[in-house]
């Protein structure tokens, strides 16, 4: 190919001379020009083929640098100190244990402000609803007519109400102080760990979008609690909360006498929205703790096989890494060569 190019080259060359020699007859002027312009065509054809080629072996270039790219990664990888990344994993083994002790004082304190309210709350409306004996120091079970009875009702949905904004109040606000520890285990470290992680990891790279999909998730679990909800809210809770009354029972002696509602069975429904609201409150702020401490879990194994991978790269930099570094450098050699003999080739074509 190269030897053609060089006799095409010399042709054209040659018909230029004759061209421009004012000693040359007419007639082999005329057939210089005929011969260039059937010689100019295949220098164009063998110019574009060239062109195209060129083309053709940049991706051979882009795959040789990726690979290259991996073992320099590895080089850097197996470079970092172990001493570090289990630095990274006692760090975040502390941060369950702060979780698990926060979770548990935050359960205590919020269940505790929602039963003193709600107690508060009970007691507001039995004195508001029912009549107080005063020498008798209790409530006159019998003092509710029936036609009073929505009222009652209309003031206990009004108490839930007022305890189930305190509780998204507190619950969130606990939240808040879990998602201030996602700086801690989200630091620049372990950033910096992933992406080399990802770089060398060319099996399964999907680890580091794994840990920042859990992270969103997370996030939105903390800033907005109660839209995320225990499996079991619905089941459990939500009947009660939504339709106390089911459960209270409106008793009469006789047919037509006026229905009296039971002070004992009105405290009943109040003791047992109040177990709701602890329980729901206990849930919720496991359900949130779990999931950050399954986070942590996750990055804590990803820590487990970054050390075993690091150690095996170490191994490979001492026997075939070597070696295998030798055979891409020599095929980036021959690359080059053709590379060269092709810029080589262009710039022997001169088409006018």
């Amino acid at each position: 190919m190269k030897d053609s190019i060089n006799s095409l080259t010399k042709i054209n060359n040659s018909i230029k001379e004759i061209v421009t020699d004012e000693t040359t007859s007419s007639e082999l002027k005329l057939a210089a020009i005929n011969l260039g312009v059937t010689i100019t065509p295949c220098l164009e054809e063998i110019k574009e083929a060239i062109l195209r080629f060129q083309e053709t072996i940049k991706p051979c270039y882009e795959t040789l640098q990726e690979s290259e790219k991996i073992y320099l990664n590895k080089e850097r990888f197996a470079s970092i100190s172990p001493a570090e990344i289990l630095e990274e994993i006692g760090n975040l083994t502390g941060q369950t244990l702060k979780i698990k002790k926060l979770t548990a004082q935050s359960q205590q304190e919020i269940s505790n402000k929602i039963a003193l309210k709600w107690q508060d709350k009970s007691q507001e409306f039995k004195y508001q609803h029912f009549k107080w004996e005063q020498n008798k120091q209790k409530f006159n079970k019998d003092t509710l007519e029936f036609f009073e009875k929505d009222a009652l009702f209309r003031t206990i949905s009004n108490s839930i109400d007022e305890i189930a904004a305190l509780l998204n109040t507190e619950i969130t606000g606990k939240c808040q102080l879990i998602e201030q520890q996602l700086t801690t285990i989200f630091s620049p470290s372990l950033t910096s760990y992933l992406d080399s992680f990802k770089a060398v990891n060319i099996e399964d790279n999907k680890i580091d979008q794994q840990i920042i999909e859990g992270k969103e998730q997370l996030n939105l679990h903390l800033k907005t609690p109660l839209e995320f909800l225990p499996e079991n809210y619905q089941s459990n809770y939500i009947q009660v909360m939504l339709n106390p009354f089911n459960n209270v029972n409106i008793k009469s002696t006789n047919v037509g006498q006026l229905f009296r509602l039971y002070l004992q069975e009105v405290e009943q429904l109040c003791l047992e929205i109040e177990n709701i609201a602890v329980k729901l409150i206990n849930d919720i702020l496991q359900q949130k703790a779990d999931l950050t401490i399954n986070l942590i879990n996750q990055i804590i194994q990803f820590y487990k096989n970054l050390i075993e991978k690091q150690q095996r790269y170490k191994g490979e930099l001492s026997s075939i890494f070597t070696s295998e570094k030798a055979w891409l450098e020599q095929q980036k050699q021959e690359l080059n060569h053709i590379d060269n003999e092709l810029k080589t080739m262009l710039n022997s074509l001169e088409i006018n």
